[in-house]
């Protein structure tokens, strides 16, 4: 039967591993029926005893998550029927044999942990336990011919029933079929069955995973260095704490390995494939477990820090929407040994295996819990992966206007900056990082404008609202400059090539705009003649003369009390100093038509009697007329300056 439901521990195992592993293997079923059916002699109560103390051996060498024995009473009496008598009692309640063996078994197990199997000799199936802190071995043959001598030397021996087996004079005693107990066991054993389990598995480990090992640089060589580690162990009596943990964070290591060969693209497998591997490593990592059990003598194990890396994975793995079906079992099994772990340290129990079980159990959760959060991560860079997060902007052609960034995704994020807001607004051109978390995973994505001017084109060459009294060159400059537009007295001009002269007079408006749609617009007036003197009189006066400043623009006089009209009181010039717009200019007003001089007349005085003949000479510049009047009365034909001969009263 041994060898049966051993073949049955592999299969289910093997299909466990094959679908990811982490999977409590219940037998929900086992023992063996002590009756006369069964060929070729039957199977007596001692037989019954034996085969279930070997089937309880075997259940936790594959550390079973539960096992149900079948069955503590038999159901009938007849000893030929084989489904009547499984039980360990009779059916009238009277003890088997098999009952005081299973109840030694329990007895020396109890608080007992398994380390491995043992390869004393061929044929000899032999187990190691950690009792206490000391090696406890149950052996014996697995064939009925076949019965071996063992030396004890310094060990002691029991029957399956906890009866002291007494050594031949030779120091030997006898192992049959019959499971024996052997105590005062050197603590080598330990290390031996360690070394063997670890060995075997190791080796199972590298064929069942060739391909996938052979992907993955250097990782053969390490686990060839770690079974070689394992061997060695073989002949090891004691190991020190320090060591023994850091081997097995070596082993626990190689599942990193394996999970950051996924993450870089190296290994290309299933997640189910992945499971499996780190199931079968974890599978190794219980002999690295009994080995910080057996070697640990300090309870340095730090309970709470371990629980905060399970409750840390916890969270990554179970308080969102991805479902992670390998990463959560790896953190159950996890959990099973921190409790495990926590539960062993609130004994009030004091004995030399509470320590090791503390610190080893409290590592394996650690290390394992450390496995599904990188587990979960590689789920979570799928989700990434499939949500990507990009950024969008509200304009990415050249603008006047803010630019608005904004995070776009379908994968659940929290921005950690920003007001916890996916847009932000440029005002001006630059850089800014979002900062911000997927699925526990931090990140940081810069988003980048450069398309926002705000600065209008410049123009050179003349000014707003200036006047010029002559031929300009305009000339627009900007960085993005789109277009320049000329307007003449408020029509365009058509095909203006900017910085050619202008050299019309009139008034100009000229419009320069970039891509961004920023404007700069200058109007200025071309004249040659900007202003004219106006003459209150253009005739000849003998009246002052007002020259007045006339324009159609506004005039600013700088000299004659800023005033535009300058009085002449008599020929003469008079320039005015103008500003028109910006436009220094002088303007000069001449007046020569202002006589206030009458005319003279000679050789005759005003009120003169004369006894002769006279002739009165009259002149002037602008001489107009000249009367004579005899006696009041206008002498008709009188030609200047002619001689007045008669007698009379006269006036000139």
């Amino acid at each position: 039967t041994y060898n049966a439901m051993n073949r049955l521990f592999i299969s289910h195992n093997k299909y466990i591993n094959e679908i990811g592993g982490f999977l409590k293997l219940y037998a929900t079923e086992y023992g063996i029926s002590s009756n006369t059916t069964v060929k070729p002699n039957g199977i007596d109560e001692s037989v019954q005893a034996d085969k279930l103390i070997e089937e309880s051996v075997l259940i936790q060498k594959y550390n079973a998550g539960l096992a149900i024995q079948y069955l503590f009473r038999s159901i009938g009496t007849d000893i030929t029927k084989q489904g009547d008598n499984y039980g360990i009692v009779n059916y009238n309640y009277v003890p088997k044999l098999a009952y005081y063996a299973d109840k030694n078994f329990l007895q020396n197990t109890n608080g007992a942990e398994y380390i491995g199997s043992l390869n004393i000799t061929n044929g000899l199936e032999a187990h190691a336990y950690d009792k206490d802190g000391h090696p406890l071995i149950i052996a014996w043959s697995n064939n009925t011919d076949n019965t071996y001598n063992f030396t004890l030397n310094q060990m002691t021996a029991k029957d399956i029933y906890g009866k002291e087996i007494t050594p031949d004079s030779n120091g030997q005693i006898q192992i049959t079929t019959s499971p024996v107990y052997l105590y005062n066991v050197p603590t080598n054993y330990f290390y031996q069955a360690i070394s063997n389990t670890a060995t075997t598995k190791y080796n199972e480990f590298t064929e069942n995973y060739a391909d996938q090992i052979s992907k993955v640089q250097g990782l053969q060589q390490t686990i060839n260095t770690l079974n070689q580690r394992m061997k060695d162990l073989s002949s090891t009596s004691n190991l020190d704490e320090t060591t023994s943990i850091n081997l097995m964070k070596q082993h626990f290591n190689l599942g990193n390995t394996l999970i950051q060969a996924y993450k870089s693209g190296t290994l290309q497998i299933e997640y189910v494939k992945l499971s499996s591997m780190l199931d079968a490593l974890n599978d190794i990592g219980n002999s690295f477990e009994d080995l910080v059990t057996v070697s640990a003598k300090t309870r340095n194990a730090n309970i709470s820090e371990t629980l905060d890396t399970i409750n840390k994975a916890d969270n990554l793995i179970n308080d969102n929407d991805i479902e992670m079906i390998y990463p959560s079992k790896i953190l159950q099994f996890s959990q099973d040994f921190y409790d495990k772990a926590s539960y062993i340290n609130g004994l009030e129990e004091e004995n030399d295996i509470k320590t090791g079980l503390i610190v080893s159990k409290n590592l394996h959760s650690k290390l394992l819990s450390d496995w599904a959060t990188q587990f979960a991560n590689l789920y979570i860079d799928t989700y990434i992966k499939n949500n990507p997060v990009t950024i969008d902007y509200s304009e990415t052609n050249p603008t006047n206007q803010n630019v608005t960034a904004t995070l776009r995704t379908n994968a659940q994020i929290t921005i950690n900056n920003n007001s916890n807001s996916k847009a932000y607004t440029f005002t001006q051109n630059g850089t800014f990082t979002f900062d911000y978390t997927i699925k526990g995973q931090k990140f940081q994505q810069t988003a980048t404008v450069n398309n926002i001017d705000k600065t209008a084109p410049t123009i050179e060459g003349v000014e707003n609202d200036r006047l010029y009294l002559s031929e300009v060159t305009p000339k627009a400059s900007d960085t993005n400059l789109k277009e320049v537009l000329l307007y003449k007295d408020n029509n365009q001009v058509q095909n203006y090539q900017q910085n050619t002269k202008i050299t019309e007079d009139g008034h100009y408006k000229l419009v320069a705009e970039d891509s961004a749609g920023n404007q700069t617009s200058v109007e200025f007036d071309i004249s040659r003649n900007p202003a004219i003197i106006d003459y209150s009189e253009v005739n000849l006066t003998n009246q002052d003369v007002v020259a007045t400043v006339n324009s159609n623009f506004d005039v600013n006089v700088k000299n004659n009390s800023n005033q535009k009209a300058y009085t002449f009181k008599e020929n003469g010039e008079f320039t005015f100093e103008l500003n028109i717009k910006g436009a220094e200019l002088q303007l000069t007003a001449k007046v020569d038509n202002i006589d206030k001089t009458p005319p003279t007349i000679t050789d005759v005085e005003d009120k003169k009697q004369y006894i002769d003949k006279v002739t009165p000479k009259i002149s002037d510049d602008n001489l107009n007329e000249v009367k004579l009047y005899f006696d009041s009365e206008e002498v008709q034909g009188y030609t200047p300056n002619s001689e007045i001969t008669g007698e009379g009263f006269y006036k000139i």
